[in-house]
């Protein structure tokens, strides 16, 4: 009991977010803490970040629409 509201378990906010939102498991690492971070993001645009302590308990961190993968190497360009 005690937890905040914003924690879930993993597999209920991946399984929403795959089915409400049509997101997809993009990329993941692994924060200095232990800490679990996941990118879901759709063809669509929407995005979410979620990072999951070793416990098992998640956090939704950020979410939002117009998510766009930057290439590997950008193309160069000057500021002058």
């Amino acid at each position: 009991h005690g937890r905040g509201g914003a924690e879930m378990r993993i597999s209920d906010s991946i399984e929403g977010l795959e089915g409400g939102f049509a997101e997809k498991l993009t990329s993941v690492g692994l924060a200095r803490n232990g800490n679990l971070i996941e990118v879901l993001t759709s063809a669509e645009g929407s995005w979410t970040i979620i990072s999951t302590q070793p416990s098992g308990y998640s956090c939704l961190i950020a979410a939002g629409k117009h998510w766009d993968n930057v290439p590997d190497k950008a193309p160069e360009f000057s500021m002058l």
